[in-house]
């Protein structure tokens, strides 16, 4: 970790004020500092958020900022909300969730700036997701989950399927107690299936629909992005160009298709066709990662 002058410390302290935190201890900084595991990385990401939430609207005590850790966040800080704005901060606060396409909404005299934050990389690229929607989004014909319940699901289990209607409006969330759902997922070995579903769907029966694409990407255009490389922070925005409106189909590590590609001049947009919560059983959707043009 690198070494900060006592000048440096006094002046960071001296910019930051002394509230008791709430939902959050002294020892939750190392989350800046470990990459976790994936079962843990929702949570963790819901602390990082949190802690800098308290260090840019100045609520945490000011001994804690003596420790190298939270010194080093704070100062990072700092030097990212510099570049983000020449004005000072009025206010910010947490706005994750599914209602919001970002994680901050930041307060300035001149209005306000919309920030995702993005742990582990320096750049968007590096990133296995910008967005991630349910699969019957930018579809006009039939959807991917429709597909699978006509064609698949019954190969999954001998169990009596539910209705197609009650199927449709359950498996986009992310926990449904209905006995079904509960059975596919204590089996959960249709992987093969459901690869083969994905390839099968996006070869020929996809009607991609390119505008409703284009109006959902357009959010990502107008909002920065904080990435933190567990030295720094970034800041970085996606280019604004014209996307063709084209679709090429691309391969997975099984040799079948899974991914949609969109390209731009300078960059392509990927959108690989998963499953969220255990494949096969619940939410599949578009994972969009933004990939730069060598």
């Amino acid at each position: 970790m690198e070494s900060v002058t006592k000048e440096q410390l006094i002046e960071c302290l001296d910019e930051l004020g002394y509230i008791e935190p709430e939902n959050l201890t002294f020892e939750d900084i190392l989350v800046f500092f470990e990459k976790g595991t994936k079962s843990n990385n929702d949570r963790n990401n819901k602390l990082r958020e949190l802690i800098i939430e308290n260090i840019l609207n100045n609520k945490l005590p000011k001994k804690w900022y003596s420790s190298p850790e939270w010194f080093k966040v704070a100062f990072r800080l700092k030097e990212f909300m510099k570049e983000l704005s020449r004005e000072p901060l009025l206010k910010v606060e947490i706005k994750a969730g599914r209602n919001f396409n970002y994680d901050f909404l930041m307060s300035f005299k001149s209005g306000d700036i919309k920030v995702e934050f993005k742990n582990g990389v320096k750049s968007i690229a590096d990133y296995p997701e910008i967005l991630s929607v349910s699969s019957n989004n930018f579809v006009k014909g039939v959807t991917y989950a429709e597909h699978f319940y006509d064609n698949y699901l019954g190969s999954l289990t001998n169990h009596e399927l539910p209705t197609k209607d009650f199927y449709l409006r359950n498996i986009h969330k992310n926990v449904v107690k209905h006995p079904f759902f509960i059975h596919l997922k204590e089996v959960d070995t249709f992987k093969e299936i459901v690869d083969e579903s994905i390839d099968d769907y996006l070869r020929h029966f996809l009607e991609f629909d390119f505008k409703a694409f284009q109006e959902k990407i357009k959010e990502q255009f107008s909002k920065k992005f904080m990435l933190w490389d567990l030295e720094k922070f970034h800041l970085e925005s996606l280019d604004e160009e014209a996307i063709i409106p084209e679709q090429h189909l691309k391969k997975g590590r099984t040799g079948l298709v899974n991914t949609v590609v969109l390209k731009a001049t300078t960059f392509e947009f990927h959108l690989l066709l998963r499953w969220k919560n255990h494949a096969g059983v619940l939410f599949p959707a578009w994972q969009i990662k933004y990939k730069k043009i060598k």
